[in-house]
């Protein structure tokens, strides 16, 4: 069973503090409103969440505590829930997070996870531009 963490008024809050924050400014407000010994956690709550929000949510709060294990973990969340805003997030995460070694591989992860539509060969063209730039 998924759990909706957008029925903890907490989580809730965080997602609302959290999901317009532009990506640069997003770390500085992620470290007042998250204290470490909790975020590890709430990225668990928000990664498996079926909304899109949280889990962009989920990708800033990795990133702004440079959390690289739980990277995979998320990706693998776009598997049967591809969508535009996550697949920016996701991506700009692996860019800006993920370790140089493996930046291409979880850029392949994501990239496999597209539906095979017109919308998801669009997404396959942002992934690998994004694999070019790497």
């Amino acid at each position: 069973m998924t759990y909706r963490p957008a029925s903890d008024p907490k989580i809730h809050e965080l997602v609302s503090a959290l999901y317009t924050e532009r990506w640069a400014s997003s770390a500085s407000k992620i470290e007042q409103l998250v204290a470490i010994s909790d975020a590890w956690k709430i990225c668990e709550l928000l990664t498996s969440s079926e909304g899109w929000r949280e889990r962009v949510v989920a990708a800033k709060i990795i990133a702004a505590f440079d959390f690289v294990d739980l990277i995979t973990p998320l990706i693998s969340t776009f598997i049967g829930r591809a969508e535009s805003n996550t697949l920016h997030s996701f991506v700009k995460l692996i860019i800006t997070t993920a370790m140089p070694d493996t930046k291409h591989k979880l850029l392949e992860e994501l990239r496999a996870c597209c539906p095979g539509t017109s919308y998801g060969r669009h997404m396959i063209k942002v992934i690998d531009d994004a694999s070019d730039a790497v």
